[in-house]
């Protein structure tokens, strides 16, 4: 009966620890509420990010249409869900020197005199 207890009370640390690092500060209260679906101003809040990087990320295929977002009466709208798996696997990824538009193929870019 102790060892449930234990865990309960670790799982209950875990869940306040990571509402506590995805809930971000001034948040909305729909984003602190923990929806699915959130729109591009509450993205950028949420992560911390400028809404222009969220935007970039929409268009250059950072996030991929239906998995990330849908389009929703001409606005994006993000899966809360799907974006904090993107999170985990891009801290794992961050420490690759290749990133997309490049490769072992790709030669690299030729220096310029200067003058």
């Amino acid at each position: 009966m102790g060892v449930i207890a234990a865990e309960q009370v670790r799982q209950a640390a875990v869940q306040v620890a990571l509402a506590a690092r995805l809930g971000g500060q001034g948040a909305s209260s729909k984003a602190q509420m923990g929806t699915e679906w959130m729109s591009a101003s509450e993205v950028a809040t949420w992560l911390g990010y400028s809404e222009r990087t969220i935007h970039r990320y929409t268009h250059d295929g950072t996030w991929r249409k239906g998995e990330h977002w849908v389009q929703h009466k001409c606005r994006p709208r993000y899966r809360r869900s799907a974006l904090e798996s993107w999170m985990v696997t891009e801290t794992q990824e961050a420490a690759s020197p290749v990133g997309l538009a490049y490769g072992p193929d790709v030669p690299v870019g030729r220096r310029h005199r200067s003058a």
